[in-house]
């Protein structure tokens, strides 16, 4: 039996599933890139991304996509 005591911060920063490289800041949104995981979210930010393609694209100024 291990009677190791590891402090709670290091087993967060071993285990932490929220990798700060993904966090979406607000200037990202408006980059050609930003951060993303197309294992968690692909259909989301394809489907966004699409979106701001339309939007570059045609007459179209305003897209709402609602994600449930």
């Amino acid at each position: 039996m291990n009677t190791e005591q590891i402090p709670l911060d290091e087993i967060i920063l071993r285990n932490n599933p929220f990798d700060r490289s993904l966090v979406v800041r607000t200037a990202d949104i408006w980059a050609q890139h930003f951060p993303d995981d197309p294992t968690i979210n692909g259909i989301v930010s394809d489907t966004i991304l699409q979106g701001i393609a339309q939007i570059r694209k045609g007459p179209r100024n305003v897209l709402g996509i609602t994600i449930k």
